[in-house]
This record gives structure tokens, sequence and C-alpha cells, in this order.
């Protein structure tokens, strides 16, 4: 039986098979989840404690190394598709209409 006749109607009609990274994708999916959930704890915490500081106290906090680490882990995870795109040259330039 040929390759065209195992696909589905759509399938034929836009040329596309499988991509075959379908439990790549899930898996990580999967880890970003996990990963994501004790660092937006913790990032939530950190904020309820220093709200009544002022800029100097949130800056020195912010210069802790374990702080630090955790802050960049979190905004790396949350804007990873737009990292991915902004290494692709495939993101818009600010102001700049989709």
């Amino acid at each position: 039986m040929s390759m065209a006749r195992t696909r589905s109607p759509l399938g034929r009609a836009l040329g596309l098979g499988s991509a075959k990274d379908g439990v790549e994708h899930w898996w990580l999916e999967r880890v970003s989840a996990v990963a994501l959930v004790p660092l937006t704890v913790w990032f939530t915490a950190s904020i309820v404690v220093h709200t009544g500081d002022d800029y100097a106290g949130f800056m020195a906090w912010l210069e802790v190394p374990l702080t630090t680490i955790l802050m960049t882990l979190l905004l790396i995870f949350m804007h990873r598709e737009n990292i991915k795109r902004l290494l692709a040259g495939t993101e818009g330039k600010i102001g700049q209409k989709a």
C-alpha cells in the first residue's frame, strides 16, 4: 500500500506527516510544569514577604545568589517561547504590529 493511501484526506492535501516528536514535546511540557510549580510558589511567597520593603531592601534581596538563580530560572521558563523566537529571528520588534 502506498504512503499516499495511508494518510487522511487532510494529510494528503497538506502534505504533512507525523512530526515524530510528540513524546519529547509531551515530556518537556511535564518537566517544565513540574519545575514551574516550586518556582512560582517561591516567587509568590517572596513577593508577599517583601511587600513592605523599600527599593534598597528589595534590591538587596535580589542580590542574594540563590534569589538571583531562582529568579533567572523563573524568567527563562516563563519566557522560553519568546526566547526561541528571538533566537530564530522571528520575534517582532517592540511597537511592531503582528
